[in-house]
């Protein structure tokens, strides 16, 4: 466990950091996964979206990996403070709602 300001949105504080908060562990640790990458191993990345986002395509193309050959770029890993499972789920985090 951590103490950082970042355990909350990872799921990973200690019960006695100032950031704990049992929901905020819970989401953390829900929107979170290792995920095996060739090249890197293991990586810790953000493999879902915010639960507010009901859009079935936009949830789509958030959180599932591409193996679409056509579109190298869209199952590139990106990072923004955090790994994301994807490009298109890096680049909805900054859509205005």
């Amino acid at each position: 466990c951590l103490c950082d300001k970042l355990c909350a949105a990872y799921g990973d504080c200690c019960p006695d950091s100032k950031y704990f908060d049992v929901s905020e562990q819970r989401r953390g640790v829900a929107s979170f996964s290792c995920i095996d990458l060739r090249q890197f191993g293991g990586i810790y990345m953000k493999t879902s979206c915010p639960p507010d986002w009901t859009d079935v395509s936009i949830r789509t193309a958030c959180e599932m990996a591409s193996d679409d050959n056509s579109d190298p770029l869209a199952g590139i890993p990106a990072t923004s403070h955090f790994y994301w499972n994807n490009l298109s789920q890096s680049l909805l985090q900054f859509m205005p709602s």
